[in-house]
């Protein structure tokens, strides 16, 4: 599907593109696509890979770590990380109302990279709803009924009256 003109593309599908109008054009292509290249302007520099998928015993180990760590969120967090696909940011800015536990047990996606992923719900598996209900348990527990009024962040610290700001 084509990108509309007024919508970025990213260097590697413009890398693409430029070298199928380069083969499409033949000779001339040719003595184009050599001319670029000794001037070192033949591609765009890509970003660097995301890198590598992790292992399955990598995977496995994860949680048992995230346990051990002092930030209750982050095994929360990394249960979700692995279970839904979400993007980074939409992980970082999920809050309590995105999230239905009791009937649908699914995650509403909020504002995403792209149109099509906002508002999107995510089905939630045995692993991510475990670690959702005993995050619900430790938030109420930290912060009771001070955040409900508030919009608080799922990951994220919440406000304190008797804490300092500086």
């Amino acid at each position: 599907m084509k990108k509309p003109v007024n919508e970025k593309a990213g260097p590697k599908t413009i890398n693409d593109e430029v070298m199928l109008l380069l083969r499409l054009c033949g000779e001339q292509g040719v003595l184009i696509r050599a001319t670029l290249r000794r001037d070192k302007a033949l591609k765009l520099p890509l970003p660097q890979s995301p890198g590598r998928p992790y292992s399955a015993e990598e995977k496995a180990r994860m949680p048992e770590e995230a346990q051990k760590l002092r930030t209750p969120q982050m095994h929360a967090a990394l249960a979700l990380d692995l279970n839904t696909g979400l993007r980074d940011k939409e992980l970082r800015e999920i809050r309590w109302n995105q999230i239905d536990l009791v009937h649908k047990k699914a995650l509403t996606v909020g504002k995403s990279k792209t149109d099509a992923g906002t508002g999107r719900v995510i089905p939630l598996n045995e692993t991510a709803m475990a670690a959702l209900v005993a995050h619900a348990a430790w938030y109420t527990r930290r912060f009771g009924d001070r955040g409900a009024g508030r919009k608080p962040r799922f990951l994220g610290r919440q406000p304190s009256a008797n804490r300092r700001r500086k």
